[in-house]
């Protein structure tokens, strides 16, 4: 039986040929796995994490359930009189990237209020007051 099939015949209700084993690595072991700054995986998608997500099950050779790793968004969810949000670059250092959000108005740059934060060696922290971090807009 392969972990697709053990897996949907749990979810049927049904029993499988074994107990189907699926730790929860999170997102922490597939991003070391790739060897990569994790900022080539959040911000660059260099690889996307869902791909490093995937290529680690198979390394370890788990049944795995993919959720999260997609968001769904509806095409009513777009609000047609929103700006075009641009992302820029505005602190670069060997320990974390910070990036802030803007859009052209009337020919003035208007900046969002949080920015956030990708990190050499852990997961992103978005939505962080600017001048919690030192970096002022």
């Amino acid at each position: 039986m392969t972990s697709r099939e053990r897996l949907q015949i749990v979810m049927r209700g049904e029993i499988p040929d074994c107990v189907p084993v699926a730790p929860d690595f999170s997102n922490m072991i597939p991003a070391r796995q790739t060897g990569k700054p994790f900022w080539d995986l959040y911000l660059y998608n260099d690889p996307p994490i869902w791909e490093a997500y995937i290529e680690t099950a198979k390394y370890f050779d788990i049944d795995a359930v993919m959720d999260g790793y997609f968001p769904l968004k509806y095409p009513s969810d777009n609000d047609p009189g929103e700006p075009v949000w641009e992302r820029f670059i505005v602190l670069k250092n060997e320990e974390r990237i910070i990036v802030q959000d803007s859009y052209q108005e009337n020919g003035k740059r208007i900046w969002r209020e949080m920015v956030d934060v990708y990190y050499v060696a852990d997961p992103p922290t978005e939505g962080v007051k600017p001048d919690s971090i030192g970096v002022t807009s």
